[in-house]
């Protein structure tokens, strides 16, 4: 049952973000788009998940390790297009 709610979740989030990017692309790169709707898809379903679980079983050490990788490779992902 959760896997359907949160696709239908990440269905509606796209939607969201997808308004705002097509309009960001008139004066940015696709790159930029890419990371804008990463970051908001990222950030709701982070927060859908906070809300539905309690904190300690959604973060842990495997959480946060996972976190710091995606941070890293966002981060190397900037520097090899900047």
């Amino acid at each position: 049952m959760y896997g359907e709610i949160y696709a239908i979740a990440t269905a509606i989030l796209r939607g969201f973000a997808v308004v705002p990017i097509r309009k960001g692309l008139n004066h940015s790169t696709p790159t930029t788009g890419a990371l804008v709707y990463l970051a908001i898809n990222t950030a709701m379903l982070w927060i859908i998940v906070i809300l539905q679980y309690p904190l300690d079983s959604v973060i842990s050490e495997g959480t946060i390790y996972l976190i710091l990788a995606t941070l890293l490779i966002v981060s190397g992902i900037a520097l090899i297009t900047l």
